[in-house]
C-alpha cells in the first residue's frame, strides 16, 4: 500500500476519533488524537515534497513537537509544559515568518497595496483602542 494513502487514512482516522472523543467529553483522548494529526501531515510533507524548504520544514517539526507534548503534558510539571510548548510554538512561527518574508518584495507590496495597508493599520489602531477601553475598568 502507498505510504501517502496510509498516512492520509491515519490522519482521517485521527480526526474522526478526535471528534468522537470530543463529543463524548473525553478531553485527554481527544487532545491526544488531535496532537497526532499535525505530525502525520508533517510526515506526508517529508515523504512527498522533493525540494524542501529548510525553514518550513523547521516550522513543521517544531509545531509537531509542541503538539505531541499534549500527550505527555499530564505527566510533566505545568511550568515546563507551558514554557517549553510555547517556546516551540513561537520558534516555529518565527521560522514560518522568516520563510514568508525572505521571498516578499516590500516595495511591490507598498506600491500596490498602500490603501489596504492604511485601512488595516487604522482598523488595528481602532481595535486596540476599543480593547483598552474594555479592559481599563478591570485593571
Amino acid at each position: 500500500m502507498n505510504k501517502c494513502k496510509l498516512l492520509v487514512g491515519f490522519a482521517l482516522i485521527c480526526y474522526v476519533t478526535y471528534v468522537v472523543f470530543q463529543l463524548a467529553g473525553n478531553e485527554y483522548l481527544s487532545n491526544a488524537f488531535r496532537a497526532l494529526i499535525i505530525p502525520t501531515i508533517t510526515m506526508l510533507y517529508f515523504i512527498n515534497i522533493k525540494k524542501k524548504s529548510i525553514y518550513f520544514s523547521g516550522f513543521l517539526v517544531l509545531y509537531s513537537l509542541s503538539e505531541l507534548m499534549c500527550i505527555i503534558s499530564p505527566y510533566i510539571p505545568t511550568n515546563i509544559d507551558y514554557y517549553t510548548g510555547n517556546a516551540l510554538y513561537i520558534s516555529a512561527y518565527l521560522l514560518l515568518i522568516y520563510e514568508i518574508l525572505k521571498s516578499m518584495d516590500f516595495n511591490y507590496v507598498i506600491r500596490h497595496y498602500a490603501i489596504h495597508l492604511v485601512i488595516l493599520t487604522a482598523l488595528s489602531v481602532y481595535i486596540v483602542s476599543v480593547l483598552l477601553k474594555i479592559v481599563s475598568p478591570h485593571v
